[in-house]
């Protein structure tokens, strides 16, 4: 795949997630949205995965499929009335997946293309570093509080 063919898909299944936010906005398309959103997202992934060829790395297939079990289970179990804590329980982990990223880039800089020539880290990259693990962060407990 060329990196032009890569980033109109990129921008398509981008296109198609915003399309699918939309729907959920009315009742009647909701779950149709919520669906064409999901596909989009999960295509994307997939798409990125083969683009930069990880796509023979099973470990990352196997975390997303835990990962869809775990919010099915969620999903099916939880009332509406219970939904607010459900996605700040789920915002809680966003926030502790960005600190989590962060520190595996300081840990292994080379592995996101951080590294400089002398094996530091790149002053830009330091600074993004340090954002993301702050705003991780204060999304975590904030979320957490609010669960």
């Amino acid at each position: 795949m060329t990196p032009t063919l890569y980033y109109v898909v990129c921008a398509v299944l981008s296109v198609t997630v915003l399309l699918g936010i939309s729907m959920m906005s009315r009742v009647k398309t909701a779950v149709r949205g919520n669906i064409i959103s999901a596909a989009s997202v999960l295509a994307g992934i997939v798409v990125t995965l083969l683009y930069n060829r990880i796509a023979s790395v099973g470990s990352i297939y196997v975390y997303m499929l835990v990962g869809v079990v775990i919010g099915s289970a969620f999903a099916v179990r939880v009332k509406m009335i219970q939904m607010p804590q459900l996605v700040a329980a789920f915002h809680s982990l966003v926030g502790m997946a960005a600190c989590l990223v962060a520190v595996g880039a300081v840990y292994a800089p080379e592995s996101f293309g951080i590294a400089t020539a002398t094996g530091g880290i790149k002053t830009l990259s330091i600074i993004e570093l340090s954002l993301g693990v702050a705003i991780g962060a204060v999304t975590f407990t904030g979320s957490v509080i609010a669960f």
